[in-house]
């Protein structure tokens, strides 16, 4: 019985797909679509720079040893999580409010070398802080 509503639903849905394109509703999606869509969300599209930076960027296991750097150099605060491990693990989420973007933002990062250093998965750390104020510059001209 489920798997013929599922097909009776999948059934309608195309039906309606081709009858909006054949009478001309249909809406192509494109860089326009996804602006109206992530725009409110603070996401932006990507450059392929940025994408290739990105799959770096996922390498990241969170061992935490950045964080360890980074709280020697007092950007960790105390009790919570908020240097690169986080903002490494947040990728697909609004990073123009963790307080690491606010700091990359201004060019403070102390201890972005030395945490890319340490890091056994090699993250780019210093060029994912330039992602992070390459976007928050971005959002700011908007």
């Amino acid at each position: 019985m489920k798997r013929m509503r599922a097909l009776v639903l999948l059934g309608w849905h195309f039906l309606l797909h081709w009858l909006s394109k054949v009478t001309f509703t249909y809406r192509r999606g494109g860089l326009p679509r996804f602006r109206e869509n992530y725009d409110p969300d603070g996401l932006l599209p990507l450059s392929p720079e940025d994408r290739a930076l990105l799959a770096s960027w996922q390498r990241c296991t969170a061992c935490g040893l950045c964080e360890a750097v980074c709280a020697e150099a007092g950007l960790v605060v105390e009790g919570g999580r908020t240097g690169p491990m986080e903002l490494m693990t947040a990728g697909s989420r609004d990073l123009s409010e963790h307080p690491v973007a606010a700091r990359a933002a201004t060019g403070d990062v102390p201890g972005a070398e030395e945490a890319a250093a340490l890091c056994p998965m090699a993250v780019p750390i210093p060029e994912v802080l330039g992602f992070v104020r390459r976007q928050a510059d971005q959002l700011a001209d908007r």
